[in-house]
């Protein structure tokens, strides 16, 4: 038996089985095992150089919140393009649940 069908049988069995994205995963998840076992290396050491590069990551989507949040902060930047956004009011009070939907929540048969 060659490569092709032991090959196909897995592809089959992953992707009719967990559908295209579980098998994407299963088979990169099944590619990292193969290297760190090929090259004698703990996982954890293979992607060392992940945790850096995420925190550099959120440093500089924070960055860029703290920056987008700043200029809209100003106010008076913003266009308004002739729009006049509604006065929200505020309110209190709770609305009543209907009768009918009371029914089915509290006496459910």
């Amino acid at each position: 038996v060659g490569g092709g069908y032991v090959g196909s049988l897995f592809h089959r069995m992953l992707w009719k089985g967990r559908g295209s994205g579980g098998g994407v995963i299963s088979m990169i998840a099944w590619a990292v095992i193969a290297l760190s076992l090929t090259l004698d290396r703990p996982v954890r050491e293979l992607f060392k150089w992940a945790s850096p590069a995420l925190v550099r990551l959120r440093q500089a989507l924070a960055r860029s919140r703290q920056d987008a949040s700043e200029q809209t902060s100003k106010g008076d930047d913003i266009q308004t393009n002739g729009y006049t956004p509604l006065q929200r009011q505020e309110t209190t009070e709770i609305p009543a649940i209907p009768l009918m939907i009371q029914r089915l929540i509290f006496y459910r048969c």
